[in-house]
């Protein structure tokens, strides 16, 4: 009788520090892009620096535009990044919410290289190099950010996922 009731309350210990992990896990990814967010304002604004410093000496507009661009993808992916954490908090684990998890990581790796690429200085020679990366890399990681965001409304729309609150008992 006493042991049963030592292992219940051990058992009840162990879920507990199973679910507060698993919430500061989630909490994290989402403080973390939040904070991501917050700092790329300045990261706009070094871009806008940039792209005035290009336009004059080269006249290279539109290329100063692509930076631009680049920056807007890399906010509107930290805004998806930041809420699909607490989306997938509240999923039931099953092959659905696998897949999602797995776009999710794809997504936050290519966001996270974006972000280096706008990051970097600008050296005389290497602006068109950097310029064709980062279309590419902001074409790459709106795509994939979509994929995320189509993914979701794809199991609302088929009834597929699943949530669970059993991290609030």
């Amino acid at each position: 009788m006493v042991f049963s009731y030592v292992d219940k309350k051990e058992q009840q210990r162990t879920n507990s520090r199973q679910s507060l992990e698993r919430y500061l896990f989630y909490f994290n990814r989402y403080s973390t892009h939040e904070q991501s967010l917050q700092l790329e304002m300045k990261l706009k604004k070094k871009v806008a620096t940039k792209m005035d410093q290009i336009a004059n000496a080269t006249k290279a507009y539109v290329e100063g535009k692509c930076l631009e661009q680049g920056v807007e993808v890399l906010s509107q992916c930290r805004q998806t990044l930041m809420y699909s954490y607490v989306f997938a908090f509240f999923l039931q684990k099953d092959n659905n919410s696998q897949i999602f998890e797995d776009n999710q990581k794809d997504l936050e790796a290519a966001t996270e290289n974006l972000s280096e690429l706008l990051e970097k200085d600008i050296d005389g020679d290497d602006f068109s190099k950097l310029f064709k990366q980062v279309q590419d890399k902001s074409r790459y990681v709106d795509a994939r950010r979509k994929v995320l965001l189509e993914h979701c409304t794809e199991g609302y729309d088929k009834n597929f996922w699943k949530f669970t609150t059993a991290a609030f008992r």
